[in-house]
């Protein structure tokens, strides 16, 4: 399976950046791969379970779901598909002390069709995954006023 894995230290405490995390529905339609993201405005959008669509800038819709929250870790899951592709999504905060913390992301696609699809699409899956930090950073400093 191709990984696709970036991490970003950030002079943010590590709470403020699992917040922002938390609130990856109000972040994650400003990322230039993506057009809109979907779903039910029913309460709280970060728990296990949560089901959501993100259309990219392609028209391509992922069937995406939350599909586990580790509070003490902070650290989530998430799986989406387009069938017949794939997408296991991690994202994680690590303490780092002095007010800073570390910001991760691993994606993967697996199976065939994942190999082929990151073989045309990977320079884009790369540059996705840098700037879903970039996009993740700026809002924690949000939540830091």
């Amino acid at each position: 399976m191709k990984l696709y894995r970036e991490e970003k230290t950030v002079n943010i405490p590590v709470d403020i950046a699992w917040e922002a995390l938390k609130e990856m529905n109000i972040w994650l339609p400003k990322l230039s791969t993506n057009k809109v993201v979907d779903y039910d405005n029913d309460g709280v959008f970060f728990k296990p379970g949560r089901k959501y669509k993100v259309t990219s800038k392609e028209d391509v819709v992922m069937d995406c779901e939350i599909y586990s929250v580790d509070e003490e870790n902070k650290k989530i899951e998430i799986h989406a598909e387009h069938k017949p592709l794939k997408s296991v999504l991690t994202c994680s905060v690590t303490e780092l002390g002095n007010g800073s913390c570390k910001l991760m992301r691993t994606q993967g696609y697996p199976g065939w069709f994942g190999v082929i699809f990151t073989t045309f699409w990977g320079k884009r899956e790369s540059g996705e995954t840098g700037e879903y930090l970039d996009v993740w950073e700026t809002h924690a400093k949000t939540l830091l006023k």
